[in-house]
């Protein structure tokens, strides 16, 4: 076989498989609803740092589950707002 030969095998083989891919349904994975935790007062004041502290837990393998105001908000002196993340238990 020639090289010329074998270019041409080389770029019908592509074609080919580029055909029978593109003739295959795409499937689009749709997010699962996500439940937003519970939060406890349910009146609790949404701070704006709240959903980065959930998303990071949450790539980081951890399902949280509530949300909480901490009882140690004005422990250092000064009353800063402070939250309690909740996670559910591991599960392996």
């Amino acid at each position: 076989m020639t090289i010329h030969a074998g270019a041409v095998v080389l770029m019908i083989c592509t074609l080919a498989i580029f055909a029978c891919s593109s003739a295959l349904p795409t499937l689009s994975a749709s997010p699962a609803p996500v439940a937003r935790p519970s939060r406890e007062p349910a009146h609790l004041e949404r701070l704006p740092q709240e959903q980065a502290v959930v998303d990071a837990l949450t790539a980081g393998g951890l399902v949280v589950t509530g949300i909480g105001g901490s009882k140690s908000e004005g422990q250092l002196g000064r009353v800063l707002p402070a939250r309690v993340f909740m996670a559910a238990p591991e599960q392996n």
